[in-house]
């Protein structure tokens, strides 16, 4: 048998021996990289629906706030209207009293 043949088969266990702590160290790797990878994906789905919750919460907030400004705005419209039209009777009355007089 020759010198290298020899050499071949006695490093042959430990060839094998080595691919297969490379080969199951790889799989160790992916499946660590694939429970690493859904354990992302979960993290970023909760922070996705919590961040779409609070926007939906801010939205709601600003509806709310939005609308109670264009009510106290009615509000003062309305009583800005009513003033006007108390001061417009007392003018008409002021200016009846000095017709009244004039004649």
């Amino acid at each position: 048998m020759p010198s290298w043949l020899v050499n071949v088969l006695v490093q042959y266990p430990i060839a094998v021996m080595n691919a297969f702590v490379i080969w199951y160290a790889w799989r160790q790797l992916r499946e660590r990289e694939n429970g690493l990878n859904q354990r992302f994906d979960t993290f970023r789905r909760e922070i996705r629906e919590d961040n779409q919750r609070q926007l939906e919460r801010f939205e709601t907030a600003l509806t709310r706030a939005q609308e109670s400004h264009l009510d106290s705005k009615d509000r003062e419209i309305q009583r800005l209207a009513q003033e006007f039209a108390e001061a417009l009777k007392a003018l008409s009355r002021n200016v009846s009293a000095l017709a009244r007089k004039i004649d």
